[in-house]
Formats: C-alpha cells, sequence, structure tokens
C-alpha cells in the first residue's frame, strides 16, 4: 500500500514538472519561430545539455531563459521520475495500473489517480 505521505509528494513533483513543462512551452510559443524546438519534450534526455547549446547559439529571442526552462524542467523530470520509483515500490497491482508515468502525466490524469488514491485509502 502506497503511503498517503509519499502518494502526495509524487502528485506535488509531477505538478511542478508540468509547471515547467508550461513554462517551457510560453518562452518557445514567445520566442517566436521555435521549430527546432517544435519536439523539445520527445529528445532523448541526454540530447538536452548539446540542444541547451544551440538555443543559445540561435540568438532566439529569450534564447537563454528558454535553455534555463529547460534545464529546469530536467531537474524537475528526474525528480517525479525518482519519485514515481518510490511509488512503485509500495503500490499494489490495481494501484500500478492506475498510477500515471511522468512522461505521460496531464493534469486530468493526476486529478483522478489522487481521487482513486484517496478513496482507496478511504475504504
Amino acid at each position: 500500500m502506497i503511503d498517503a505521505e509519499l502518494a502526495t509528494e509524487y502528485i506535488a513533483s509531477c505538478e511542478n514538472l508540468l509547471d515547467a513543462e508550461d513554462q517551457v512551452n510560453q518562452l518557445i510559443h514567445e520566442a517566436g519561430d521555435a521549430s527546432v524546438l517544435k519536439d523539445w519534450k520527445h529528445f532523448d534526455p541526454d540530447e538536452i545539455p548539446a540542444m541547451l547549446d544551440v538555443v543559445q547559439l540561435d540568438r532566439l529571442k529569450n534564447g537563454k531563459a528558454i535553455a534555463a526552462a529547460l534545464r529546469n524542467w530536467g531537474y524537475k523530470r528526474f525528480a517525479a521520475q525518482k519519485k514515481y520509483g518510490e511509488v512503485i515500490l509500495h503500490a499494489e497491482h490495481e494501484q500500478f495500473l492506475k498510477l500515471p508515468k511522468p512522461d505521460r502525466v496531464d493534469r486530468g490524469a493526476l486529478s483522478s489517480w489522487q481521487a482513486y488514491f484517496s478513496a482507496a485509502t478511504n475504504m
């Protein structure tokens, strides 16, 4: 059974990840033609440092802000993945199947899982 505190920490880490993702998307949108970055979320995390150099060298509007936001997103992604690993160690089969994965999470999935987890712990 997943500990309520651990579940709350996982939800918080995923919300932080989504906030960081929103920040990157907003900065890319404000930069105008940032087609090199349109699929930024699907890059291999090992490619992110090289991509940061490209962003800064291309002199995109707010290139340094985009690079900083991408770096922050990478840190948040790692934290969410780490917390996901902790949660699945304690999850029961039904919880594991319903648990949203950090790379595929959205706010709707998070709130659904949180509601499911709350109901399951209150039984």
